[in-house]
């Protein structure tokens, strides 16, 4: 895994990077990652022989509840099946951060919990608050934006 520049394991199996990705194909490959949640429109395209899920949103909107179960969805499809994931958007901060708290949280996870250990694994982490608020709502979790805010506040102080 040590080919992997700007890629970042969440939990095993589970990745997160934005979409320069594309350009390390042949690392993904020898490291088994060949299925691409890609949340991003248009270019740059995924070589064939990956799967890849095109599920593309615009970031700091909210997020339609369809595209976040589709996206889910796939991770979740992925990962039962013993399949290695890659979830990427533009520059892997905001959208690809949300679905990936969004597959914690269907695991099990608390929302901060999750948040906690994204941000530890994944420095770049920082969904737009749009994207937060769609989580919240997607999953009726019991926390504020200003809670949300707090927590990054603190994650910004503590990181320095």
């Amino acid at each position: 895994m040590d080919d992997l520049r700007h890629i970042d394991r969440v939990i095993p199996g589970l990745y997160i990077s934005g979409a320069r990705a594309v350009y390390q194909a042949p690392a993904l490959r020898k490291a088994g990652i060949t299925r691409v949640l890609k949340l991003y429109e248009g270019p740059p395209d995924w070589p064939p022989d990956f799967h890849v899920c095109d599920n593309p949103l615009e970031d700091g909107a909210p997020i339609p509840s369809y595209i976040l179960s589709a996206g889910v969805a796939f991770i979740h499809q992925s990962m039962a099946a013993g399949e290695k994931v890659l979830v990427t958007c533009g520059a892997g901060i905001s959208r690809s951060s949300t679905f990936v708290l969004a597959y914690l949280v269907e695991s099990g996870y608390d929302l901060r919990d999750a948040w906690q250990l994204l941000r530890q694994r994944h420095p770049p982490a920082y969904p737009a608050f749009a994207l937060w608020e769609s989580l919240l709502a997607y999953y009726n979790l019991p926390y504020t934006l200003r809670d949300i805010l707090e927590w990054m506040k603190r994650d910004d102080e503590e990181n320095g």
